[in-house]
């Protein structure tokens, strides 16, 4: 099990909201645009129906930032897996439940919480 950090938790945090943010946007048509104004970009998986085939094209090109910043490919895949759960479910982030998720990684050290000597 993963030793979560609040160094670990703010970044996934960050990630798993650009991410759904991108996938909102993705989801949004124009005929909806007017309903859901005042919604987060990053809720608006919760009021747009997701299917399961259109995962893929959803989440193209959505991690690549997380990992030029350096986020291990371990991280990344529990965060898509993360992510991809609540664009199918429409349930909306929560910090305590990404907590958990991380949690149950195995050990990650983050690049940039390594001691400098």
């Amino acid at each position: 099990m993963t030793e979560v950090t609040p160094t670990m938790l703010c970044v996934s945090e960050m990630a798993v909201l650009r991410v759904l943010e991108r996938a909102g946007g993705r989801l949004l048509r124009r005929q909806d645009r007017a309903g859901l104004n005042g919604v987060r970009p990053w809720e608006l998986h919760a009021h747009l129906q997701t299917a399961p085939d259109r995962m893929d094209r959803l989440m193209a090109s959505a991690w690549d930032l997380p990992s030029a910043a350096g986020l291990p490919d371990e991280l990344i895949a529990t965060l898509d897996s993360y992510v991809r759960a609540l664009l199918l479910t429409g349930r909306l982030f929560d910090r305590d439940d990404l907590y958990r998720c991380l949690a149950r990684m195995p050990e990650q050290e983050l690049p940039w919480e390594a001691r400098i000597t």
